[in-house]
């Protein structure tokens, strides 16, 4: 059995969207205004909202997990 940490390639300083802006420019070459954009529009289209993805990955995780029912777009603000 092998055990995972999730959490451990995640840099806690990075928001959410800021480290999908970062695949997306390596992967896409855009700029880092077009990768921004183009970040928030992947984040969006999976119903996580521009103040969301401005969390940390971690805060945004626990959110995300939780089901539907009990989700609150606040909590651990």
């Amino acid at each position: 059995m092998i055990f995972q940490d999730p959490y451990s390639p995640l840099n806690p300083r990075l928001r959410a969207w800021q480290m999908v802006a970062e695949a997306v420019q390596v992967c896409q070459g855009l700029s880092r205004h077009d990768a921004r954009a183009e970040a928030l529009r992947l984040l969006n289209s999976m119903e996580i909202s521009n103040k969301q993805a401005n969390r940390s990955p971690k805060s945004l995780a626990l959110w995300w997990t939780a089901p539907p029912s009990q989700r609150r777009p606040c909590a651990g603000t």
